[in-house]
C-alpha cells in the first residue's frame, strides 16, 4: 500500500466546509453517478461519517483503496479526510 500524505490546513470540518444540509446531502446521493453512490457506500461502510463520506466519493484524486485502509489500520476519520485531501 502507498499513502500520499499531503500537507493540508483544516479550519472548519469537512460537512460544514462543503456547506449542505442534511437534505441537500441526501438529493446530491440520489443525483449521484453509480460510481460515485458506490465510492460513498464503501466509505460509509469503512466508517467514514456522510460528510466525509460524501466529499471523499467526489474526489477523483482520492484513492478509494488508501482512504479505506487507513480507517482499517485504525485511523480516525477526521485525520484520514486530513491525510487525503
Amino acid at each position: 500500500m502507498h499513502l500520499r500524505l499531503k500537507t493540508v490546513v483544516c479550519r472548519h470540518p469537512v460537512g460544514q466546509a462543503f456547506g449542505m444540509t442534511p437534505t441537500q446531502l441526501s438529493d446530491a446521493v440520489t443525483s449521484a453517478d453509480p460510481v460515485e453512490r458506490w465510492r460513498l457506500e464503501a466509505l460509509m461502510k469503512a466508517g467514514y461519517p456522510p460528510w466525509d463520506a460524501l466529499v471523499l466519493s467526489r474526489r477523483d484524486d482520492v484513492d478509494l483503496h488508501d482512504a479505506v485502509a487507513l480507517m482499517e489500520l485504525g485511523c480516525p476519520p477526521e485525520l484520514a479526510v486530513r491525510i487525503l485531501l
